[in-house]
């Protein structure tokens, strides 16, 4: 069976990556002509971890083009996976979709047999029956479910883990307009699997809410665990990390340790995406605001509590780990963002340390006055009046903070072993209180809920 990708970006070339692997031989393609001539003349490298590799050993059974007719007429299944960016209504545009249809759907109009059509990226629910199929019916002159197959087929991966994510996936989410279309794309993703997940099929329509509805659920255990390290934060004689380690075995551990805020290209537009739906069937979006408000109060409460170290003097801090996660050198919505940008203070400067994502950090504020400036080595983030912990890097374990009894360093994660920070006179976990006792102003609130 020969496959065809629709989309060569980083999903899109692991995607491919995987399919090789699993022995397909695949046609990718592509609008951008410089991106498919550096592919073809192998000036590209591919930043997701194992896919050079398997790219550079499964050559020969990979084709990049700009042909779209061609790579139609040599494959049975065509994946889509393009970006459907945020629009004004806080949805997902379909645009670079139904463009990609539109060019498959023009050559499948004379292309003899039965070709499944298959969309990957993340849609609003509704879209597959309402606005993507009868547009592929139109530009094919085919019938949906008789001619042509379609399915939902999204992907549920991590930035730095795509590969991952696709071999090895908690489970596979098809959504299908026909069982035939449906049995074909469940025989390749087996092929692909390297685990035993399962694979749950339904409707299109019922597809596009689960993949919506499984990230911004995410996004509320990842509040709810950072509404605890607030908590703990505040009362005396508390660790957040007793209290989500005991509700883990009813809840849990998947994201829900207290830290930093969520960020990064997906979670925070989800949880806009589903407050828009809902309010276009009329239900009030009442959850997913909600978290969406607690993740924004969650980095103020953060910053107000550093502006606070900054205010009495310090001015020059430390930050390792400025990705919006482990692993990428993605910084949108990061917390180090959201710190560098609101922290005020004449004469503040920023030392950065991440391991893929510094430069990428430093070129943000190249021309906006910031004082930010990348670190060759960790340790450097701990010669700074403020060191702040922002990402669990695995280098965190290799610092030598005895060495640095000056700095206040502050632990978002609790990284620091306990037989370390106990002995750093600056140290400060999140979500840890070491006082003894409470306030009188608390007290007296007690009283008044304990009567």
């Amino acid at each position: 069976m020969q496959v065809s990708v629709f989309g060569i970006g980083k999903v899109g070339i692991t995607l491919i990556a995987s399919l090789l692997k699993a022995g397909f031989k695949v046609t990718g393609v592509d609008t951008d002509k410089h991106l498919v001539d550096r592919m073809n003349t192998d000036q590209i490298t591919f930043g997701e971890p194992g896919v050079q590799a398997l790219i550079d050993a499964n050559r020969a059974r990979l084709t990049v083009t700009l042909d779209a007719g061609y790579a139609v007429s040599c494959s049975d299944l065509s994946f889509i996976i393009v970006p459907t960016h945020t629009n004004e209504s806080g949805g997902f545009s379909n645009r670079y979709i139904l463009d990609a249809v539109r060019s498959i759907g023009k050559h499948l109009a004379n292309k003899p047999g039965f070709h499944t059509l298959v969309v990957v990226s993340t849609v609003m629910p509704g879209s597959s029956i309402n606005d993507i199929i009868p547009v592929l019916e139109q530009a094919s002159g085919k019938t949906a479910g008789i001619d042509i197959g379609f399915c939902y087929n999204p992907l549920f991966i991590a930035q730095g883990e795509i590969l991952k994510g696709i071999v090895t996936p908690d489970y596979i989410l098809i959504g299908e307009h026909c069982k035939k279309s449906g049995n074909l794309l469940e025989s390749i993703q087996k092929k692909l699997l390297g685990n035993n997940a399962p694979i749950v099929r339904m409707n299109p329509t019922e597809a596009e809410i689960t993949k919506l509805a499984s990230n911004t659920h995410e996004t509320m255990r990842v509040s709810f665990s950072n509404m605890l390290a607030q908590t703990c934060n505040e009362m005396p004689g508390t660790n957040v990390d007793n209290v989500t380690n005991a509700l883990s075995f009813r809840l849990g551990k998947r994201f829900f340790k207290g830290a930093t805020p969520y960020g990064g290209p997906c979670w925070p537009r989800d949880n806009i995406a589903l407050s828009s739906l809902l309010n276009s069937i009329g239900l009030k979006p009442l959850i997913p605001e909600a978290v969406h408000r607690f993740n924004q109060y969650h980095s103020q409460y953060l910053i107000e509590k550093l502006q606070h170290l900054v205010n009495s003097g310090k001015r020059t801090i430390g930050l390792i780990g400025v990705a919006y996660k482990v692993g990428t050198p993605l910084i949108e919505e990061s917390f180090a963002l959201e710190i560098v940008n609101r922290l005020t203070g004449e004469g503040l400067e920023f030392v950065i340390f991440d391991p893929l994502a510094s430069d990428v950090f430093q070129s943000h504020y190249r021309h906006t006055g910031k004082q930010v400036r990348t670190a060759n080595e960790a340790d450097e983030c701990l010669k700074q009046s403020i060191c702040l912990l922002l990402q669990p890097l695995p280098v965190i374990g290799k610092l030598s903070f005895e060495k640095y009894q000056d700095t206040t360093v502050i632990d978002y994660w609790r990284m620091v072993p306990k037989n370390t920070s106990d002995h750093l006179p600056n140290y400060l976990a999140f979500g840890v209180n070491h006082q003894k006792e409470f306030d009188a102003p608390f007290l007296d609130t007690l009283k008044s809920l304990t009567s």
